[in-house]
């Protein structure tokens, strides 16, 4: 059994009305897949490759910490102004004499407000703390280099997708040649005579 990639736009219940079916071919998923596995596990055993993509993983990283702090603390000033507001709201319209149920009936709006930014802060909490665990990778891939070349040589399947997974490696496809060999089929027909196999009666 085969398998293959392919663009979800080449079928028609998967792209949007009125939009064309994609135009790009399909890729033969262990083919793909070998050579995704070689440059990694390449780059995983070149110490020197390694320092190059820890530092501009470092680099990014920082970027990212300098980011995630400012938006925290817009996204904390936000619903501090925000708490206050409800709160004055509120006790404004008990003092005119309205009952609870009535005045927090005529904030629900800004109740809801409030929601949605604390579990933006929650998402963003959440986000931010992946991103701190992940900020020891470079760390993890100078001292996986050591001991890299015996485990990646005879990793399996599983370990391989678990490998690729951790560095999340994404593939881009940037353009198509055509092959004579294949035909753009991806595999090439066996040499030699072919065998039939005709069942014994």
């Amino acid at each position: 059994n085969q398998r293959w990639y392919q663009c979800p736009h080449r079928t028609k219940t998967q792209r949007p009305p009125g939009t064309a079916a994609c135009e790009c071919g399909r890729l033969h998923a262990a083919t793909v897949e070998s050579a995704v596995w070689d440059h990694v596990q390449g780059l995983l055993t070149d110490p020197a490759a390694l320092e190059l993509l820890a530092a501009e993983f470092e680099g990014q990283r920082r970027g990212h910490a300098r980011r995630e702090r400012d938006g925290l603390a817009k996204l904390d000033n936000r619903i501090s102004i925000l708490e206050d507001q409800i709160a004055e709201e509120y006790a404004a319209l008990r003092d005119e004499g309205f009952a609870p149920a009535t005045a927090r009936a005529a904030i629900r709006k800004l109740d809801t407000s409030l929601v949605v930014l604390r579990r933006q802060r929650d998402e963003m909490l959440l986000f931010r703390g992946k991103n701190l665990a992940a900020a020891g990778l470079s760390a993890r891939l100078r001292a996986l280099a050591s001991q890299a070349q015996d485990v990646l040589q005879t990793a399996d399947e599983t370990m391989q997708r678990t490998v690729l997974e951790l560095l999340e490696v994404r593939v881009e496809v940037v353009g198509w040649e055509a092959c004579t060999a294949c035909r753009g089929n991806g595999l090439l027909a066996r040499s030699g005579p072919r065998r039939r196999h005709v069942a014994r009666d």
